[in-house]
């Protein structure tokens, strides 16, 4: 299980406006992997490369 760094509370992905292609794509990435509890790093550039492959970059939008 997905665990974020410092707490106890388990890490799952979450849409901003209710949008439904962020649990799916969780959900699919779970099924490709046997199981939520086999997901082991919550990597969006990973599991985007595994269903299209094509290539993906991180931006990071923290202010500097």
């Amino acid at each position: 299980m997905l665990i974020k760094c410092g707490t106890d509370i388990p890490a799952f992905a979450r849409s901003v406006k209710n949008e439904l292609w962020v649990t799916l794509l969780e959900k699919a990435w779970a099924k490709v992997n046997g199981g939520y509890s086999n997901i082991r790093n919550g990597s969006p550039e990973e599991v985007l490369l595994a269903f299209t492959g094509s290539a993906t970059e991180r931006v990071n939008h923290e202010p500097f």
